[in-house]
Order: structure tokens, then sequence, then C-alpha cells
């Protein structure tokens, strides 16, 4: 089907071609798996504006996912949004990630489904990082001039966003999306925005208050030059002697805060926990966390080195985090997912017209490819019992609001708790 669309393609004189996006747009609306099959081809000619029809068809997809495990709950509290009672006197003490409810106080005016609301969200996580990796291809030779390392580099883009992750975890799927974009925009030195898009992410999801150390680490190592063996030397240190800081960490930086001090309990010592996770979890279920953690590993050889770019400095710094969260499971999977994207970030910055380069490009990549699948292995009974994610593939964009999951199907096929009865 692609390489019939791409001999359609190629045979248009120039003046159709040009009209081509907006057609190929028309298509994805008719049928986002059809505008797909055509949006394909000229990705791979690098044509730089279908690529966000690719990041379309993810969102798509994820948006109807059904609404389980976390999900469930943030459905709740999107339809229950009906007006916004914020105590901005007391935010900071008692309150947390408000701007969740005021996105679903937003949609809940349009009377917006929850797939709806997710769908807008979603697009715009994926436009944004097509931006982004568009905007590094701009200041990489090898990204610009070569089509296997642009294609491989966007690939491994779409790939490291955690679909599901988005699709379950919704507050801090958002939030490490727009963290990286904040990181990447302090980089290139643009502050306000950067800035921004850091405390849109921290009043998304709370955790991202980690970051605020990070940042501040960050910008002074560039004064400092550390040997590649010192850094390892240093991850190494914290493993052995320090695997079990971050609860103590961060009560010690926000210890006053009653909301800090409540979570970092339930996330280091609690339900969370790694020892209360263990003490339940499967076999199946430890391989999937660390499998998980995978493209960490290679990007972490890769990228510690004596460069003093900001960007670079942030990955060694949340690397150093995740060195230090073994007594949260959980936080050490949710940072591991920034950590990888920050250091893919790095990486890419730093390719160079190499076939060792290529390689390691691939390597990356494919561990994103091999952590997705992973993770629909371990949806599959949710994939298998659901059913509106891919009929919305197939029909037309106009009929999404007929297209959502029923209080009488959330009731017959949901728990309380969010699981797949």
């Amino acid at each position: 089907m692609a390489q019939f669309v791409g001999a359609i393609n190629k045979s248009m004189p120039v003046d159709s071609r040009s009209q081509n996006l907006v057609l190929n747009w028309c298509v994805f609306i008719i049928s986002p798996i059809l505008g797909t099959l055509f949006a394909i081809p000229m990705v791979r000619r690098r044509k730089y504006a279908y690529t966000y029809i690719l990041g379309a068809a993810f969102a798509v997809f994820g948006a109807f996912l059904p609404p389980t495990s976390d999900a469930y709950r943030y459905r709740i509290e999107m339809l229950s949004a009906t007006t916004l009672d914020i105590d901005f006197d007391t935010l900071w003490i008692t309150n947390k990630d408000f701007l969740y409810w005021v996105l679903s106080y937003i949609f809940n005016q349009f009377n917006s489904t929850f797939e709806v609301f997710k769908l807008v969200l979603f697009i715009g996580c994926y436009s944004l990082y097509i931006w982004m990796y568009h905007d590094i291809v701009k200041q990489v030779d090898v990204l610009r001039k070569s089509r296997k390392f642009y294609l491989l580099g966007l690939v491994g883009i779409l790939f490291s966003i955690r679909l599901f992750t988005l699709a379950v975890g919704i507050r801090f799927g958002l939030a490490s999306t727009i963290v990286t974009i904040a990181m990447y925009l302090l980089y290139k030195h643009e502050l306000v925005k950067g800035l921004l898009l850091y405390i849109v992410s921290a009043t998304l999801h709370f955790s991202m208050l980690m970051f605020a150390p990070c940042i501040i680490m960050a910008v002074l190592l560039k004064r400092i030059t550390l040997a590649r063996y010192v850094k390892f030397a240093i991850i190494v240190g914290l493993i052995v002697f320090s695997s079990s800081a971050i609860g103590t960490i961060l009560t010690s930086l926000l210890g006053d805060n009653e909301l800090v001090t409540r979570n970092v309990d339930a996330y280091v010592n609690g339900k969370w926990g790694t020892e209360s996770i263990m003490s339940t979890a499967s076999f199946g279920g430890l391989m999937f966390s660390l499998l998980r953690i995978l493209p960490v590993l290679p990007l972490t050889w890769f990228e510690t080195t004596k460069s003093k770019s900001f960007i670079s400095n942030l990955g060694f710094m949340l690397v150093l985090v995740l060195c230090i969260s073994f007594s949260s499971i959980t936080l050490l999977l949710r940072y591991s997912n920034v950590t990888a994207a920050i250091l893919f970030v790095s990486f890419l910055l730093s390719l160079k017209d190499s076939r060792k380069c290529l390689n390691r490009l691939k390597l990356v990549t494919y561990g994103f490819i091999m952590v997705f699948f992973v993770y629909v292995y371990s949806q599959r009974d949710i994939l298998a019992n659901s059913h509106l994610e891919y009929m919305v593939m197939i029909s037309p964009i106009s009929l999404l609001e007929e297209h959502t999951y029923t209080e009488s199907w959330i009731q017959q096929n949901i728990d309380s708790e969010g699981e797949l009865k």
C-alpha cells in the first residue's frame, strides 16, 4: 500500500505536490490510518510537514485507549471539573497539579468527551516533540544531509514518547513531555519560553519540581570539567552508597511543605515504594519494569562525556537522580522516562557522520521501539477487550464525539480500582 501511494506521489506534477499536504490531512480526517499510509512515503523523502500526520496518528490511537488504572480516576476528575474552585492562598500547601483541573474545566465548557480532551492534549505533545526534532535537524549536519540518520532519529523521537504513559498516567505523561521541551529551550537560551513551559509541567505534575536542583547543577557544571571516568565513579558510588536517598533529599529540600512530605512518604515508604511493590509483583511484572529503563543504559554510556553543554549536564544530573531512587521503583521508572528523553536529545545534538554514530542511533531507536512493544504486551488484555482505539483509526474524525466509552461500558468492564474485570 505504501509503495502504491509513493508511486502516486512521484507521478504528481510539482504544482500538485504543493497541495498534497492539505489533501493528505483531508484523507487523515476521513480515515486516520489511510492518511498515515499516504504520509509515510513523503516522510521518507524528508518532507518535514508530513511528520506531524504520523504524530497525530499516535495521538488518535492513544487517546481512545480505555480509561484504566490512573486514567480511570482522571476521567472522573475531568468530568467533574464543572467549577474553578482553587484557593490560590493555600495552593502550595494543600493543592497540587491544579492545571489538569483547569484544563478539564475549560473542555467541560464545550461538553467535550474525555477521549477528545485527551486527543487534543496528546496531539499537542507529539507536535511539540516533532517541532523539537526538526529544530535539532537544522543544527546537526548529518541529520539534515543523511536520509538514513534523519529517519532513524524521527522514529526514535516518535517512540521515545511513552504513548501508554500518556494514555494511562495522563498528568505525568503530559508533564514529562512538556518538561523535555522546556529543557531544550533552556539549552537554546530561550529562557522565558523554557521557564514558562517548566512551570506548566510542574503545575501538571508536582514531581517535575525535582528538575529545579538539577537545572541549577547543570548550569554550575558548565564551569567544571569532569573526566568521563570521574562521572562514572560518581554514578557507581551513588548506586552503592546512596541508592535510597531520594526520600531524604526531597524532604530536606521541601520538608516544610505538607503536600511534598505526604507524597514522598507514599512513593518511598508506602504503597508505591520498592519494598511494597516487590512484595506483590510477579516475575513478569518485574521484568517489564526493568525493560522500561533499558534505553537509559546505552544513552548513559554514550552521553557521559566531557561535554559541558547544559543538556548533557542535565542528562548526567538526572542519571544521578535515578541512582538514588532505588527505594522507590515508581519514581525510578517515572524519572527514567524523562532521563531517557533528555539523554536522547543530547545524543541527537552530538551526532556525527560516522558508522559508529549510525550504529549507536540504531541501538537507541530499536531500544525505544522494544519498550513500546513491551508496553503493548503488558496491555494485551486491554487491547484485546477494547474497540474504540481501532474504530477511530478507520473512522472519519467528524465522528470522534460519538466514539466514547460509555458509563455502562466502564461499569461492565472496569472495576473501582481502574483495573480490567
